[in-house]
Order: structure tokens, then sequence, then C-alpha cells
């Protein structure tokens, strides 16, 4: 994946950018997903869409508990 300095940078561009959304895949290491997203969020604030794609790797109850 990219570095933390990477994906800063890319959700700054994508922002300035006029993007209203972004998605993360998520599902192999949960801490190493909270960490990625809470550095998107710090990046993108709160207007703007976080969504998660764990490409069917969790079932229901895993998802609802890992959000």
């Amino acid at each position: 994946g990219y570095s933390d300095d990477k994906m800063r940078r890319l959700c700054k561009e994508a922002k300035e950018s006029g993007f209203k959304h972004m998605k993360i895949k998520v599902g192999s290491d949960l801490k190493d997903d909270m960490r990625r997203a809470a550095i998107i969020r710090e990046e993108i604030g709160d207007d703007l869409k976080l969504m998660m794609d764990a490409n069917q790797k969790w079932d229901v109850d895993e998802a609802i508990t890992n959000m």
C-alpha cells in the first residue's frame, strides 16, 4: 500500500480537485485499516464521505463490529 505521506498527499489532491467521496480497501489487517482510515479522515475532514470496501472478506457481523 501507499506510505502515510503519500496517502495524505493524495487525499489533499483529491479534495482540492473537488472529490466528495473517498474509498479505502480494508479487510486484511484491522489495526492497519483503522490507522489508514484515521489518516484519511484527518485529511478529508467530516464533509467528505469515507467508504470502506472489504471485498467480501467480512461477514455482516464483522462489518458492523469493525465499522
